[in-house]
């Protein structure tokens, strides 16, 4: 596993470094289609979903929740927003699809900062016009396994069993 170190305390990222970022968290997401977990439509939307509150600086963080045919828990993947300056990031992977079950399902969970002053129109268009529901994160302890860096950005990969 790759150490980050800060180094400045800016609170701000660009869209570059939100589109760097996403090329490995891309293929996390895109992994869990290629098991057939979800959809590849599903996958789309998902990265979509994550890039628009990502640009419009108002996500805490987001998690891939993983249920068995039964609907019971398996365990949660979180992938946490860290602002500052990074010098070292991880590559994507280190997920293992085939370890879960037949029948797995995935379910999409972002946390949103609402003290933020794009909050209540992402709110809006997420419900609106891209049919999200609710939900509530995972509780447990997360163990971090990742850091996809770009400049101001980091998401901090995490899994939570």
């Amino acid at each position: 596993m790759a150490t980050t170190y800060t180094v400045s305390d800016t609170e701000s990222y660009s869209e570059p470094e939100v589109k760097a970022v996403m090329k490995n968290a891309y293929e996390d997401i895109i992994g869990f289609a290629n098991r057939d977990i979800i959809t590849y439509t599903r996958a789309k939307g998902w990265i979509e979903d994550i890039i628009l509150i990502l640009n419009r600086k108002c996500l805490n963080f987001y998690e891939i929740q993983l249920h068995d045919k039964n609907n019971k828990w398996i365990e949660t993947i979180r992938y946490d927003v860290v602002l500052g300056g990074f010098f070292s990031t991880s590559a994507s992977g280190g997920i293992d699809y085939y370890k879960y079950p037949d029948g797995t399902k995935a379910v999409f969970y972002a946390d949103i900062n609402w003290t933020h002053d794009n909050a209540q129109e992402v709110n809006r268009v997420l419900h609106e016009e891209r049919n999200w529901g609710f939900g509530s994160a995972s509780i447990g302890t997360a163990q971090v396994e990742r850091n996809y860096v770009s400049g101001n950005l980091a998401l901090q990969r995490s899994l939570i069993k």
